[in-house]
């Protein structure tokens, strides 16, 4: 019995646990999700004005490599959601189906 009550409390836990790190993690897509459109609107004015001939083609390709780099940031993010994703499911039992399953968007 006391074995039972243990693994009970630990699959509560473990429960917890992962729902708590998906939340977590939803909360920094919201933010990454910002981070983007901030790095993507300095891209476009970096864009604008090495077209214009006001800044250097560096400048420019300093930008989008930050907008790169920030979408990569996601990319490992929504690796993350999914692998919490599944050990959620796990902690369940496996027969766990989240109503709104982890999208993975290509921007």
């Amino acid at each position: 019995m006391a074995q039972y009550n243990e693994a009970v409390l630990n699959a509560v836990r473990d429960v917890a646990a992962t729902g708590s790190r998906l939340q977590d993690l939803d909360q920094e897509a919201v933010l990454q999700a910002q981070k983007i459109d901030a790095v993507s609107f300095a891209e476009a004015s970096a864009q604008a004005h090495y077209e214009r001939g006001v800044a250097s083609r560096l400048t420019a390709m300093d930008a989008r490599q930050a907008v790169l780099l920030e979408r990569i940031s996601v990319l490992q993010l929504d690796g993350q959601r999914l692998s919490q994703a599944i050990a959620l499911s796990k902690a369940l039992g496996g027969g766990y189906r989240d109503e709104a399953p982890v999208e993975l968007r290509v921007r």
